[in-house]
Formats: C-alpha cells, structure tokens, sequence
C-alpha cells in the first residue's frame, strides 16, 4: 500500500505539469489566434515582447499555416525595422564624427595660422632689434619665432647675423642682468663689477650683487642723491655724502662704520686715495685726507674758490685739483700739483681764462683742457712743454675728459648748443705721437716725422691731423663719452634710450637699448662691465661676450709667398687645427683654447683620420708625419720624395699617399702595406672607394683605375678619356665622370657600361660631386659656373646662386644645405638653392678666404681658412642651439619677453 500510495503521488505531479504546460500553450496559441485576427482588421503585427513569449514554445505549438506566416512575417518586419536603426544611429554617428573631424582640422589649422602670425611678428621683432644693433633681443626673439615656427627663414637669417657680423663687429655686449627700482637717480659699479650701488630720491641707498640674478644685499640710509657713491678698493665698503658737510662710510651690509666731519661747506667729490685712506674737496676751498675710521689727517692744500675736481697720480704721491677762479673779481682759474712729499714744493698753472679738465697723463706730466686747448705741462720742469693742441672755435665746450685704459688716447665731448648741428665728440688717435712731434726732442721728432711721411706722404702736420671727429646724429646733443675698453667708445645723447658702444672710428658695434631714455650709466674699473638705468627705473647690467672662436687670430702666414691658411677638424670635433706652410701649426679646442703652436714645422697638407684616431701632415721639407690622438707624433712615413696628398679609407683602417706617379698604402699604425702601384703620367687624384680596400686612381695618360689594398689592378673603370674628375654614388652602384672635352657620362659600376651621357657642356668641367642623397649631382666649369642635373643627365638649374659663380661649394647640415664660397661673399644655401644667408661680405682690399673649409661632424659649425692667416667659425641656423648650449649665459630676462609679450 506504501508504494502504491507514493506511484500516487508522482503521478499526480506529472499530470499537474503536464497539465501547466498544456495551458501554457493553449495560452499563447489563443494570443496568436487573436493577434492574427487583430492583424486581419487593423494590419498590427506582432510586437518584440510578444515574440519572446512565443519563442520558447514555438515548435509545440499547434498553429495554422497563415498563424506560422504571420509570426514569420513579424520577425522579419521588427528585423527590418532593427536593421534601419542601426544604419541610421550609424549614419548619425559617422555625421557627427566628419564634422568634428573638419572642425578640429580647421581649429588646427586657425593654430597653425596663428602660430605662424605670431613666429612672423617676433620675427619681426627681431629684425627691428638687429637693425638697431641691439643683438641679445635679436637672437632670442629670433629664437623664440623658431620655437613657433621651424622653418622661418627670417628668424633663421637672423639667428646667423648675430653670430656672424665681420671682423669690425665682433663686440656682443648682452644684458645679463636686470632689476627696477622706482624713483632711481645715481648708480655706481664696484671695483670689479659684481656690486651695483643705487642712488634712490628718499636718500637711500640699494647695493646689488649683480653677479648672477640680482640680490639686495645692504640698504644705507640718509645719503645725498646727486653724489655718485665711491666703492673702497676692495669693494667691501662704499663712501658717499651724509649731508652738505658730512662724510659716511658704511659697509656693503649698510651698517656705519665712520663719519668724516671737518669741511665748513658742501662737499663736491670724495674717493679713496687707498683703502686705508680718503680724500675729499668741497666748496670751501680745501683738500683734505682722512682715514677710513673718520679721523682727520691733514689738510692737502687750498684754493681762492670752490673746488671741482681732484685727480691722483699713478704713484699715489701726487694730487692735481683745479677750480674756476672769480669772474667778478677777475681771478683766473688756477690749476695745483700737490706732492704728499713734505719737501716737494706745490706748482700752479693759472695762464688761462677757463679750465675744463686736468688729467695726469703719466707720474710726470699732465694735460691741460684749458681756453686755448690741450697742452702739457711737466710737473718736474714746472713748465709747458707742448704747445697747446687748439680744439675749436668756442673755448668752453670740453666736456668729459677721459683717457683710455693704456692712457695713448684721450676723448672728450664738444656740446656747440646748436640742435640743428648737435653734439659732437672728439679724441686724439695717439697722444704719444702727437707731443713727440710737437713738443719732444727734435731726435724723436725726426722718427715720427718719417713715420707719418711714410704713411701718409705728408710733408708737414698740423694738431687737427691727430683729431678723429665724431657726430651722434645732427639733431641729438651728447651727453656722455667714455672709453668701453682699449679698443671701443660709449656715447649716450639727450632724449635716447640707447648707449651706443662703437668702434675708434666712431661706427656702432652695439646698441644697449632700454624702452625708455637712459638717465644714467656706470662702468666697472676694469670696463668690462657697465650698468644702464632708464627713466622708467629699469638697471640693465652688460657684459662683453666675446664668443670662443669667433675669430681664431695669429696663425700666422709669409707675406713674401703669400702662402694661404688652412684649418681642419677632428671628426669628433675635439680638435681645429690650423696651419700656414711657412710659419706654423696650431691645435685649438673647441672652445678655442690653443694647446699646441710648433713653429718648427712648416705643413703643406694635414688630414684627419676619420675616426679621429690619427693624423697626418706632409711638411715643406718633403716629410710626411703619423699623429696619434692626442697629437703627438707616433710615425715618420716613408715615401721617396714628397707625396701630393693624403686620403683615409672610410673607416680609417687605410691611409694613402700619392705624388711622383705612385701610390703607396698604410695601415691605421703607419706601417707599408702596398707600394707597388705606378702610373706612367701624373697622378690627378686617388681616393677610397666606399669599399674601404679597393680605391680609384686618375692619372693623365687617360685612365681612372680601380686597385685593390695589395695593388692587383681590378679593372680599368675609363680609359681613353681625359678624366678631370671622378665621383661615386653614395650606394656605390654608379659613378659619374667629368672629362676635358665637358662631357659628363654616368656609368654603372659592375659592368663600367654608360647609363646616361650629358653630352659636351659649356667648357671644360673641373669637378662632378654626387649630393648627398645620390638624386642629383653638381658639375662645375672651368669658368666656375655650376649646374644641376638629376641622375638621367636632365639639367635642372644652370643658373644657381643668382648666376655668381663659386669658388667653393661644401655640404653642411648633413648635406641640407651648402656653404658657398664667392668671389665677394661666403653664403649658406639650401639644397633648392634659395639663400638663407650671408655670413660675410669679402672685401678686395682686405682679407679673402681660401679654398679651405672644415666642417663639425652634423656639419652644423664650420671653419672658413683666410689669407691672412685667421680662420671664421660660423654656425648654420641649425647650429645655434648648439651655440647657445655652448654659451648659456645668453639669457632673456623675464621682464623683456613681457616687453614683447613673449610667450613660452
């Protein structure tokens, strides 16, 4: 009974599931039959939801024919409908996107548009700065437009002037320095150039490291605006006025160390006689000394009036001082000599109506800028010596008397009060000559004079013709002159924001621009250094940058054979060696430091090994020379007589010689490995091959042979044909041949078969060379006119450089662009042959390059070799970010990008 009841029970469930099922089905054939119907009427298909409910059971439903159709007919419907969806959400999709892409491409390009109206405007920027000689804002707004715009060729042209601006032009003054301080009215330099002392009208006083970025380091208080301060001799303490009467003397810090009390009215100048002592002078009358703690010594000496000026000779025993006499009651000016020497009398000058200046010339004599001139006076003979040097019609226009650091020349400004003729300034060429000849010995006046006849084949000399004269501009008045240096002049003029640094002839080398006048200047005592300040309060402190290499001076040549320089480079630019044959041989690092001058060497030829690991010179005294790399002579190679030139084997396993109708072959250490090549007639040239063992020798008895290292002939690759120049392609399947006749032919190396024949071209062709991408090649005529052909002997430009015919073509820039050297110019050009500049305008009568030319290894920086003995360095547009790696003290300050709204 048990089991029957539980059979009972299992049955029962099945049948209540089947029983679940058969509803189910029933339902939804009902939902089908009735939807069909619906669809008869009102042409409603099934809907998605209605789809999944039936598609579980679909197979076991029992449905008629037309019921299977109309589900059928619904499923491709809704998949119909699906598949318009997509396409249309895809088409919507790939709208949006081509519109955003065309709307981000025309962003891009509005950029784009933008970025280069803004690289063209610094650029701009930088052209007006260079046409005003200001060169530190040229190079970088120049250098900014490159950061925008790459190939700017303006900013390109640029970036190379301020690097290469002639011999006459080499000072680059470059502001490294800059603050601002409102209210400014006086500022002074330190010794050495790392203070700055500024003068503000609240009476205090800033001091400034201006080494690096300026520091304030010290303030001092109370002190009189229009007295410039006085730095002691080491710096470490400065003297200035504290009121009418009074001296101060305070430390760098701005603490007070003394005040100097004594003169009874106020104070015209002080300075430190030496760094334990002071001198002052005042209105008056008195000189006098005291010690740097505040004490009085002593009084020097007295005048009937006020005192302008004092000088202090170079043996610190003398003192000179001179003042302006009484008009009213018909007192001359008087001029004094005081000797610190108890028993040494003091001497006066007071024959004149005016005095302007008093300077020691040396310990014995003096100069006198007086009503009726320049004249000297000796302190020892108590006399004149000289007669006076007149300097003009009005007698009381010197201003700014001031001799240069080695004292052989003196400068002065002329203000003539006319604005329709201006300020003029004037100095003597050598003060030296001039007293020789009119106040010396007449033994030492026979000398000058038979020194100036013979340069300039004068007879007789009058003082003017020792005046050089100098105008700023016809309308601007000069307010200031002064020695920059030895070799340069600063002027500054009224209502200019420029100090013009120019050469002796007067002509600008430099512009030290502010945007506003310049009120003020100071230069350090050893001039290297110089502050400028403007109205506006800005303080730019300059610097000289003299850019290593620039100019490689004194190699040295023989006037008599007119032997030219040559220069060389190391391929891993350790090394620029120049030579002359008959004086010397120089090496100089790259950062133009002379290591090495041998006089006893006279070199004909030198060449560097393309490793760098050896050099070679052939002497004028037949002798050929093996250098190691640290250029020490490792070898003496044996040649029989005195070989033409050297070559090396691409990578420097080989060295060649040949001359005298034979070739001889070297290994990297100098020793033989072939000397069994010879030729019947004059060897041309011979070079390696791009496969280093085998190398090519063109000889005048018509043939242009291939040899291997052990000098088996492989074959003859022209024969018959008077072959003047040979190059290979830079793949090495290809050679192109220039011969006497002007034919040009290109043949294919394996079989030595012509590919291409140019034909005879306009004269005889003195050189072929491949560029460097094997494209197309340059053929040069015997008139120096180059052409371009492309490889199928299609010429593509005849008349390149603007038609100027070349001297010298070499490629820089990994064979980019080509440095060219004219007759008149040294140029760059691109490989499309559009200028990109002129590094130098070559004049006739001066220096002229030779046809020797060393180029850095990404050919970014090369060295043009003169006649005169020097060698250029010039660095490509690509090459100036080199250059201002090597110099990165060119700096562009914060405040001037603002100025020309830079932006980083």
């Amino acid at each position: 009974m048990k089991y029957e009841l539980n059979h009972d029970v299992i049955a029962k469930q099945v049948f209540e599931k089947a029983s679940a099922d058969m509803k189910s089905r029933r339902k939804i054939e009902l939902m089908i039959k009735t939807a069909y119907e619906f669809y008869q009427k009102r042409k409603a298909l099934l809907t998605v939801e209605q789809l999944e409910e039936i598609r579980p059971t679909r197979s076991t439903l029992n449905l008629k024919a037309e019921e299977l159709k109309f589900i059928e007919l619904s499923e491709r419907t809704i998949a119909a409908a699906q598949r318009r969806k997509f396409w249309v959400t895809a088409g919507v999709i790939a709208a949006l996107t081509v519109t955003l892409s065309l709307a981000l491409w025309q962003w891009r390009k509005a950029v784009e548009r933008q970025t280069a109206a803004e690289a063209g405007r610094l650029a701009l920027l930088a052209q007006q700065q260079l046409s005003r000689f200001n060169f530190n804002d040229a190079l970088h707004l120049a250098s900014e437009s490159l950061k925008l715009e790459a190939n700017n060729l303006v900013a390109k042209d640029i970036l190379s002037q301020v690097f290469h601006r002639g011999i006459n032009n080499q000072l680059a003054p470059l502001s490294t320095a800059l603050f601002k301080e409102d209210s400014l009215e006086q500022i002074a330099l330190s010794n050495n150039g790392t203070l700055a002392a500024v003068v503000l009208q609240d009476s205090t006083i800033k001091i400034y490291d201006i080494s690096q970025d300026p520091i304030l380091k010290g303030k001092i208080i109370k002190a009189d605006i229009y007295f410039n301060p006085v730095f002691s001799p080491d710096d470490a303490s400065i003297l200035t006025i504290k009121q009418d009467s009074l001296l101060q003397i305070n430390r760098i810090d701005g603490s007070e160390v003394a005040i100097l009390r004594g003169h009874s009215d106020y104070i015209v100048g002080a300075t430190f006689f030496n760094k334990d002592t002071i001198i002052s002078w005042g209105n008056d009358g008195y000189i006098k000394m005291w010690d740097v703690k505040g004490h009085f010594l002593k009084d020097i000496g007295h005048h009937q009036t006020f005192v302008r000026s004092v000088e202090i000779s170079s043996d610190s025993i003398h003192i000179l001082s001179f003042d302006d006499g009484d008009v009213g009651n018909k007192v001359l000016p008087e001029l004094t000599i005081w000797s610190l020497k108890d028993a040494e009398n003091s001497f006066s000058i007071t024959h004149l109506e005016y005095i302007h200046a008093g300077k020691f010339w040396n310990r014995d004599s003096v100069l006198v800028f007086g009503s009726e001139g320049i004249e000297m006076w000796s302190r020892r003979q108590k006399k004149q010596v000289v007669r006076p040097l007149p300097v003009g019609k009005d007698a009381d226009i010197i201003h700014g008397v001031s001799f240069s650091s080695d004292a052989d020349k003196v400068i002065y400004f002329s203000n003539t009060g006319d604005e329709m003729t201006g300020s003029y300034f004037d100095y003597l060429v050598t003060i030296h000559d001039y007293f020789d000849l009119f106040g010396g010995k007449s033994k030492e006046k026979a000398r000058v004079m038979k020194q100036y006849q013979k340069m300039s084949n004068m007879k007789s000399f009058e003082p003017k013709d020792f005046l050089i004269s100098m105008k700023k501009t016809s309308t601007i008045s000069v307010t200031q002159v002064d020695f920059f240096d030895n070799e340069h002049l600063y002027t500054t003029a009224n209502g200019s924001n420029e100090v013009v640094i120019r050469d002796m002839l007067g002509k600008p080398v430099a512009i030290l621009a502010h945007p506003n006048e310049v009120y003020n200047t100071a230069l350090s005592k050893n001039k290297n250094v110089m502050a400028t300040a403007s109205f506006d309060g800005w303080v730019k402190i300059w610097k000289q940058n003299n850019l290593p290499l620039a100019t490689i001076k004194d190699i040295g040549h023989d006037e008599e054979s007119n032997f030219s320089a040559q220069v060389f480079m190391s391929p891993n630019d350790t090394y620029i060696v120049t030579l002359a044959p008959t004086s010397s041989m120089k090496v100089y690092d790259t950062k133009g430091v002379l290591l090495k001058n041998d006089t006893s060497l006279h070199v004909d030829v030198a060449k560097f090994s393309p490793t760098g690991s050896s050099f070679t010179t052939i002497l004028t005294d037949n002798r050929t020379l093996l250098w190691d790399s640290t250029l020490t002579v490792s070898k003496q190679l044996n040649f029989e007589g005195k070989p033409d030139a050297i070559n090396y084997s691409s990578d420097g396993k080989y060295l060649m010689l040949y001359g005298n109708n034979k070739v001889r072959i070297y290994n990297e250490k100098g020793d033989l490995v072939q000397n069994k090549v010879q030729t019947k007639d004059e060897i041309f040239m011979a070079s390696f091959m791009p496969k280093s063992d085998h190398y090519i020798v063109i000889s005048r008895d018509s043939f242009a042979s291939e040899w291997d290292i052990n000098g088996n002939l492989i074959k003859h690759l022209v024969e018959k044909q008077r072959v003047i120049s040979l190059d290979m392609s830079p793949d090495g399947k290809n050679y192109i041949v220039g011969d006497d006749d002007g034919r040009l032919t290109i043949n294919d190396y394996a079989t030595a078969k012509k590919i291409y024949d140019f034909g005879s071209q306009s004269g005889r062709i003195q050189s072929v060379q491949f560029f460097p991408d094997g494209k197309r090649l340059l053929a040069t005529n015997e008139k120096n006119t180059t052409s371009v052909y492309n490889v199928k002997g299609d010429i593509q430009n005849k008349l390149l450089f603007g038609g100027k015919s070349s001297q010298m073509l070499e490629f820089v820039n990994k064979g980019r662009d080509m440095l060219v050297l004219f007759t008149e110019d040294i140029e760059l050009w691109d490989a499309s042959f559009s200028k990109i500049t002129t590094f130098k305008h070559v004049d006739n009568s001066k220096k002229r390059p030779t046809h020797s030319i060393a180029v850095n290894r990404d050919g970014t920086r090369c060295f043009v070799a003169f006649d005169d003995g020097t060698a250029e360095e010039y660095y490509t547009p690509d090459g100036i970010l080199e250059c201002l790696k090597l110099h990165p003290n060119l700096v562009f300050h914060k405040e001037d990008k603002k100025r020309y709204n830079i932006v980083e």
